[in-house]
């Protein structure tokens, strides 16, 4: 009886540990509003391309600069801790997205945000 009472223990022991763990992780990887707006900005200039041409690089870095100012306006940040949830209110309507352990992940189809078919 005694080594099933130690297997308890240790059992009980590892997986609040393991619990204790888990929470820390989400913690510490929580997306801060810097992150999420590197996500938007990637996704929205994805079909962007230099190709050279006079004046080009320029435009983009005015494009970065319009995105940002953009989301700076249009985001909301609902911070949990462990996660965070971002609204995106534009006129057509609101995004959401949850930010957790490092991923952005939308919570409904962001089709109608970034205009791509």
């Amino acid at each position: 009886m005694t080594t099933q009472r130690t297997s308890k223990k240790w059992f009980y022991l590892g997986l609040g540990l393991a619990s204790i763990t888990l929470v820390i992780s989400a913690f510490l990887l929580n997306p801060s509003p810097g992150d999420f707006k590197l996500k938007v900005r990637d996704r929205l200039l994805t079909d962007w391309q230099d190709n050279g041409e006079e004046g080009m690089k320029e435009v983009h870095e005015l494009a970065v600069e319009m995105v940002d100012a953009a989301i700076d306006r249009m985001m909301v940040r609902s911070n949990y801790g462990v996660c965070s949830v971002y609204t995106v209110d534009f006129p057509g309507g609101e995004l959401k997205y949850l930010g957790a352990f490092g991923w952005i992940i939308p919570l409904q189809d962001d089709q109608t945000f970034t205009n791509m078919p």
